[in-house]
């Protein structure tokens, strides 16, 4: 399913800050903001990491501050709220915002076209975010892309504000940067093919997140800001930024994106194929007419493409259900009760039986986990019915795949 928002919903505040966008890594990392790039939670940044996967959530890049410098002029693409103030406000120069079936989000200023994609890498802690420049006929002789880093380094629960423990150096490699700011957490590899660098360094103070004062918790942070990236628009037309734990000796941008977006078609083709055995979809037969019809096709398939978001890696090639994003981990009883809809009436049996084993190894007097901690303490065993539910789940499994052999 294709989602478009337009000019009047992206410049409609009370509306867009309202609408978020999730890419996932399938091990339990994220990357999440909204429509206009601008953080309303403490949970939204660029690169959640799962530093234990699927759990153990670092927040290592916030967000990025992105202006469009023509001859000597700024203007913003990026948004920030703080108390009582938008700034800068680069939401009026987005034209749109796309999902298909990653985020896109559509700039024009100036006569310039920018087009910014962020997706996630399948398995690793990596995020890209490609810029795509339009240019136009008219002859510029400055123009460049300013991109200032804006870094966490924080447990994705809490929030951070300036502090002399952070470590503000960062070490230059032949094609990226590499910051660690703190020991405790892994680096984070900035891989760029940006023109220059500008290596002032400072605090974004109080940073202001609505919703988590809706929630009553501490709602403003500060951000560590190391350089700023300057990319050349008279040397190129295709920019990135990509973000990870993972040390890459080489990047080649379009093959990232074209395997991620192969591997998310393969899945849909798999899933629609299933829907052909085992019909998801009332026929018009069953009392529904063309139009009904067309609305519950596209729903079963934006929620059937959602479903891939939730099932995540486990240690061992062992599988596990995410109960839910931005903030829940993988829970016994959720896995359980959502296993059926999320794995067997798609066709994913292998990872049906590779989540019931996967808990199956923590069976400990009768009881399976209801939750696991973030940091690799012991599993807690807090819910009466989680087994329960694993029997239903092993049934249904039997019921599915008619396998016998990996339940004896």
């Amino acid at each position: 399913m294709i989602i478009v928002l337009k000019k009047d919903v992206c410049h409609n505040l009370s509306t867009s800050l309202e609408k978020e966008w999730l890419e996932t890594n399938g091990i339990g990392g994220y990357a999440s903001s909204t429509i206009l790039g601008s953080n309303t939670r403490r949970y939204h940044g660029l690169l959640m990491a799962a530093t234990k996967p699927p759990l153990g959530r670092a927040l290592l890049l916030s967000k990025l501050e992105e202006f469009l410098c023509l001859e000597g002029k700024e203007t913003p693409l990026s948004t920030n709220i703080y108390p009582n103030a938008i700034y800068p406000e680069g939401y009026k120069n987005l034209v749109q915002f796309s999902l298909n079936p990653f985020p896109a989000f559509d700039y024009s200023m100036n006569g310039l076209k920018i087009k910014k994609t962020v997706f996630m890498v399948y398995g690793e802690n990596t995020t890209v975010i490609l810029y795509q420049v339009q240019k136009t006929s008219r002859v510029i002789n400055t123009a460049y892309l300013k991109v200032r880093v804006m870094v966490a380094f924080r447990d994705y629960h809490s929030v951070t504000h300036e502090n002399p423990s952070l470590k503000t150096n960062y070490k230059i490699l032949t094609n990226g940067i590499c910051l660690k700011p703190y020991d405790t957490l892994p680096p984070l590899y900035l891989f760029h093919n940006a023109h220059s660098i500008d290596n002032a360094s400072f605090w974004y103070k109080n940073m202001e997140y609505p919703k988590e004062i809706e929630r009553g918790l501490g709602a403003h942070e500060d951000h560590f800001s190391p350089f700023a990236l300057h990319f050349d628009l008279n040397k190129g037309t295709d920019f990135f930024i990509v973000a990870s734990t993972k040390k890459y000796d080489k990047v080649d941008i379009f093959e990232l994106l074209n395997t991620e977006t192969s591997r998310r078609k393969d899945t849909c083709i798999a899933q629609r194929r299933h829907n052909q055995t085992i019909p998801l979809i009332p026929t018009p037969s069953q009392g529904l007419n063309e139009g009904e019809g067309k609305k519950l096709a596209e729903l079963v398939e934006s929620l059937l493409a959602a479903s891939d978001s939730f099932i995540v890696k486990r240690e061992d090639d062992k599988k596990s259900i995410i109960a839910g994003y931005h903030w829940f981990g993988d829970w016994g009883r959720d896995t359980m009760i959502s296993l059926p809809g999320l794995t067997l009436v798609q066709g994913r049996f292998e990872d049906a039986r590779k989540i019931l084993l996967s808990y199956a190894q923590f069976l400990d007097k009768g009881m399976i986990p209801n939750r696991f901690p973030d940091y690799g303490e012991n599993p807690e065993y807090n819910t009466v019915d989680a087994s329960l539910w694993y029997i239903h789940a092993v049934y249904q499994y039997v019921r599915f795949a008619t396998d016998l052999k990996t339940i004896q």
